[in-house]
């Protein structure tokens, strides 16, 4: 499954889903579970809470993303993602620091992937050239 793939972002991915999970869980119970006058703080606590929750759906829909079509450009907007969440919702920081440094790890490890199956691909693509593997004239005509 990871080969040929970053491991941080997969599990950047996880750990985002995880936290998501819990987010959804623990304010449903807290508005769910608060009565009069509770429930009107609670209501207030999950209108601030909802923008991070969209965050972090997007954030982790780009890390798949970017995890399964080996994509840099999806990983970096994961990572940023993440960091708009922090700025989003500064009492939550630390909780989002190991995924913003997971994302932006998978960054550096998907262009060294990139990098290292583009040099594999020309050199299968030069040996065939070299033994008359495809593009040889006399099979045209």
């Amino acid at each position: 499954m990871f080969a040929y793939r970053s491991k941080a972002l997969f599990f950047s991915a996880i750990l985002g889903l995880g936290y998501t999970i819990f987010l959804f869980s623990h304010y449903r119970s807290a508005v769910s579970g608060s009565i009069g006058v509770g429930q009107d703080g609670a209501a207030v606590a999950s209108a601030m809470i909802l923008p991070l929750m969209a965050l972090m759906v997007l954030a982790i829909l780009f890390n798949l993303v970017a995890f399964f079509f080996n994509s840099k450009g999806f990983a970096i907007a994961a990572g940023a993602l993440y960091c708009a969440c922090a700025i989003v919702f500064v009492p939550y920081f630390f909780y989002l620091i190991p995924m913003i440094v997971l994302s932006l790890v998978g960054v550096a490890m998907v262009s060294k992937i990139n990098k290292n199956a583009k040099v594999a691909v020309s050199r299968i693509a030069m040996h065939y050239q070299f033994i008359g593997g495809y593009g040889r004239s006399e099979d045209a005509a």
